[in-house]
C-alpha cells in the first residue's frame, strides 16, 4: 500500500493547478464580456441622448414655424438665424459637418445637460397647396409646407442623430 501511495504524491498538485487555470480563464471571460456589456450599455446611452437633443431641435424649429404670424422670407443666405431656406435636393442633411450646422443652422436656445454641443435645426420651404385646386384658378389661400431638420449629439461629438418633420401651416 505505501508503495501506491507513494506514486500519487504529486497528482493532486497537478490537478488542483489545472482547476485554479480553469477558474481563472473563466473568471478573465466574464470581466471581458461584462466590460463589452458596459461599453455597449454607454453606448446606447449616448445613442439615446443623442436623440432626444435631436427632438428637442426638432420641436424648437416646429414650434419656431408655428408661432409666426406671417409667412417667413424665403432666404438663400441667412444674415441672422433663425431662417428658411427654399428646398434644395442635392443638398444632404445628414452628411453635413458639425461647423456647416454651426454656420447655417439654428442652435437650440438653452443647454442640455449631458450633450456637447447644442442642436441645431435648419428649416427648408417645401411647397404651397392653395385651397382650391380647380385648374386656371388661383387662390391666395392655401397650406405652406416647410421641412425642418435637426441634428444633435449625444455626451460624445461622433454620437450624432439627424432627424426631418414636416410642418404645414396657414398664414
Amino acid at each position: 500500500m505505501q508503495n501506491h501511495h507513494q506514486n500519487q504524491q504529486g497528482a493532486a498538485l497537478a490537478i488542483s493547478l489545472i482547476v485554479l487555470l480553469l477558474l481563472t480563464l473563466i473568471g478573465v471571460a466574464a470581466v471581458q464580456g461584462n466590460l463589452v456589456e458596459e461599453r455597449m450599455s454607454y453606448n446606447m446611452k449616448d445613442s439615446v441622448q443623442s436623440f432626444q437633443a435631436t427632438e428637442m431641435g426638432l420641436k424648437e424649429g416646429e414650434d419656431w414655424l408655428l408661432t409666426l404670424t406671417a409667412q417667413p422670407d424665403v432666404v438663400t443666405t441667412c444674415a441672422s438665424q433663425p431662417c428658411v431656406y427654399n428646398i434644395n435636393s442635392s443638398l444632404y442633411l445628414e452628411d453635413q459637418t458639425s461647423s456647416w450646422w454651426g454656420t447655417n443652422a439654428n442652435a437650440y436656445p438653452s443647454l442640455i445637460a449631458g450633450v456637447t454641443s447644442l442642436p441645431r435645426y435648419y428649416v427648408e420651404f417645401e411647397r404651397f397647396v392653395p385651397d382650391s385646386l380647380n385648374i386656371g384658378e388661383t387662390s391666395s389661400s392655401g397650406r405652406f409646407y416647410y421641412r425642418v431638420t435637426s441634428r444633435g449629439t449625444g455626451a460624445q461629438d461622433d454620437s450624432v442623430s439627424v432627424i426631418q418633420s414636416t410642418v404645414m401651416k396657414r398664414f
